[in-house]
C-alpha cells in the first residue's frame, strides 16, 4: 500500500512540476532580461501556494514548512525559467 501511495505522490508531483513550469514559461517570456529573478519569485510564490494554501486540504503538509523547502522551490523556479529562456533562444536562432 505504501508503494502505491509513493507512486501516486511521485506522479502527482511530476505533473504539478510540469504545470508550474509551463505557467512559469508564460510569465517569464516577456521578461527575458530578468529570467532568473522572475524564476526565483515564481518559486517563492509556488512555495507560498503549496505550503499555505494547499495545507488547508493536506494538513500534514504543514510540517514540511522549512528553509529547505523554500530554497528548493526558489531553485526550481530559477532553473525552470533559465532553461526555458535557453531553449527559447536556441529555437529562435534556428528559425532565424
Amino acid at each position: 500500500m505504501k508503494a502505491v501511495i509513493l507512486g501516486v505522490a511521485i506522479v502527482l508531483h511530476f505533473l504539478l512540476s510540469i504545470i508550474y513550469t509551463l505557467t512559469g514559461a508564460i510569465i517569464a517570456r516577456p521578461v527575458r532580461s530578468a529570467a532568473g529573478l522572475t524564476g526565483a519569485i515564481l518559486g517563492l510564490m509556488l512555495y507560498l501556494v503549496n505550503f499555505y494554501i494547499f495545507t488547508g486540504i493536506f494538513l500534514w503538509f504543514e510540517g514540511a514548512r522549512n528553509w529547505l523547502s523554500i530554497v528548493t522551490h526558489i531553485v526550481f523556479g530559477v532553473v525552470a525559467s533559465l532553461t526555458y529562456l535557453h531553449l527559447r533562444t536556441r529555437k529562435l536562432r534556428r528559425t532565424a
